[in-house]
């Protein structure tokens, strides 16, 4: 059974993942799924990808997996120089936070303190809602100075648990 999905896998710098580490986001087909039998409460298991063309490659994450409770900002992550050739920004919700729901975007700048050529490059659809995950497309420039943004629509400060990526073509 093939399966449609967007995938990404962080790579930590010998330690947990963090902000500005390496991460591979694509838009994939899972081909193929199997389980072994489990051993001391672990339940190896093995899948077989394959990327939906040119959709997804290296990149960066601008958060691994965090639990906010209420809006956030995510720090900024410096790549050294603007890109002009787009690329594309990844949503991965892993906490719905019922019943609130948040508005989740990625944002550029053109200084470390996002107030010099601020714009928005992606807006999410996926709100918090629902588990699941979102590719955007971002066309044209992205500084080089970029972030994610979540806002809060809601009173009850329930948990939410997300992570994004951004890739550069």
């Amino acid at each position: 059974m093939l399966v449609n999905g967007i995938v990404s896998v962080l790579l930590g710098q010998n330690a947990p993942p963090a902000v500005g580490d390496p991460v591979h986001s694509l838009s994939a087909l899972q081909g193929k799924y199997s389980t072994l039998p489990e051993v001391s409460k672990v339940v190896p298991f093995g899948a077989q990808f394959a990327n939906r063309g040119d959709l997804g490659g290296w990149g960066v994450m601008l958060t691994p997996p965090v639990t906010i409770t209420n809006t956030s900002t995510g720090s900024g992550v410096d790549e050294g120089a603007a890109t002009t050739k787009g690329g594309a920004a990844f949503l991965h919700i892993l906490q719905v936070p019922s019943p609130d729901t948040y508005t989740v975007i990625v944002e550029g700048a053109t200084n470390a303190g996002f107030s010099v050529g601020l714009v928005t490059l992606a807006t999410f659809t996926l709100n918090g809602s629902a588990l699941g995950s979102e590719r955007i497309a971002i066309n044209g420039n992205i500084p080089q100075y970029t972030r994610y943004k979540a806002t809060r629509s809601g009173t009850a400060a329930n948990a939410f648990k997300l992570a994004v990526g951004l890739v550069r073509f």
